[in-house]
This record gives C-alpha cells, sequence and structure tokens, in this order.
C-alpha cells in the first residue's frame, strides 16, 4: 500500500513541529520513505546569501530562516559563484543528516523500515535530481552531483 504524506516548510527547515508531524507519519501511518525536496532559486536561500553578504538580517520569523540556513551557505562558500545552487543543495544534505540521526527515526534506519533521502526539484523542467550520500546511508553528498 502508497503511503504519501506531504509537510512544507519554509527552505525545509526543521522546527519541532516539521520534526513531529515526520515523526507521526513514521510512526503511526508506517511512511517508509522521507524525502526533503529542496528546489532551485529557493527564496530563503537566496535571504540568507543575502543577508550574509551584506550583514544586516532581516527581523521577524524570516530571521530564523536565514539563522538555519546559514551554515549550508558557510560550508559551500560565501564567494563561490554557485553560491546559490550549492547552497540549496547543501542544506537539503544537512536537513537529511540531522533527519537520519534523529532517535525516533534512525533504528527505523537501521532496521532497514525506513530511509531518508534529500533531492532538489528544477522549477523549469520538473524533474528532480536525487542527492546521494555513501551507500544512500545518510552521508553528506557531493553537492555538485545528481543521482539518476
Amino acid at each position: 500500500e502508497f503511503r504519501r504524506v506531504l509537510f512544507r516548510s519554509g527552505a525545509h527547515v526543521l522546527d519541532r513541529a516539521v520534526l513531529g508531524s515526520i515523526e507521526f507519519a513514521v510512526t503511526q501511518l508506517a511512511v517508509p520513505l522521507v524525502m526533503v525536496l529542496g528546489h532551485e532559486r529557493c527564496g530563503a536561500v537566496a535571504a540568507t546569501v543575502a543577508a550574509l553578504r551584506s550583514g544586516p538580517r532581516p527581523g521577524g520569523a524570516l530571521a530564523y530562516l536565514v539563522e538555519q540556513i546559514s551554515a549550508a551557505v558557510t560550508d559551500v562558500g560565501l564567494d563561490h559563484p554557485d553560491v546559490h545552487a550549492r547552497a540549496v543543495r547543501r542544506h537539503i544534505t544537512r536537513t537529511v543528516a540531522a533527519l537520519r540521526v534523529e532517535p525516533i527515526l534512525a533504528p527505523r534506519i537501521a532496521a532497514g523500515t525506513l530511509d531518508v533521502v534529500g533531492a532538489v526539484y528544477d522549477l523549469d523542467t520538473g524533474t528532480v535530481d536525487l542527492l546521494d550520500g555513501p551507500a544512500g546511508l545518510g552521508g553528506p553528498a557531493d553537492v555538485d552531483e545528481p543521482v539518476g
């Protein structure tokens, strides 16, 4: 039986509500796959790059998103010519890695009843490129290499 549950958040930032929803889907609905799906030209990533370059941070709830995405931008290098696209991918792999060590999810991943994967949605073509970690088991993906 196929089960699909969709949760959306700004730039797939994990907070308690999103994590609780994922845990519910996995534990109560037996969802076997969690996909962290980012997309090209993500506005939250663009806001983070702009904030890190200019200095002033946005206020309100956007400040929280920028704070959560900043590490991905820093990882790929603020001055990299393709910082936006690489930061989108890096943020996806960081989110996947965080989910894979969550106490409710990790034992199910180890038992083979759950997988957590990352992917990027191409807004122009509608295609989804899976991002791969070592052996598909949770290592950070090379942010340049889509799979399949």
